[in-house]
């Protein structure tokens, strides 16, 4: 069931809707408005705009990567039955 929940990232103010649990959102939140903070405090030139961006830019390469080693271990694992099934029918062919 979809929940609305009013937080603040990096000092702004937001409400949310979602489904996931409040403690799983609130965590998000915290993890998202310490890497803000540090970035703007390690790069006084950068806003929290500037800071929000490189923060939605490594989470979609992150996502990018792992949707990579998804499609990648599917694949294997497509192999890996196939070969499964491949030997299945040649040791009970062997069995007759």
């Amino acid at each position: 069931m979809k929940q609305v929940y009013r937080v603040t990232v990096a000092g702004l103010p937001l409400n949310i809707v979602t489904e996931e649990e409040e403690n799983y959102l609130l965590s998000l939140v915290d993890k998202l408005s310490r890497t803000v903070s540090e970035i703007v405090i390690k790069n006084r030139s950068a806003s929290k705009t500037d800071a929000a961006i490189l923060c939605a830019l490594d989470g979609l390469d992150a996502k990018e990567k792992m949707q990579e080693k998804i499609d990648t271990l599917e694949s294997e694992n497509e192999r890996l039955r196939a070969e499964n099934e491949r030997l299945k029918g040649k040791l009970y062919g062997q069995r007759r």
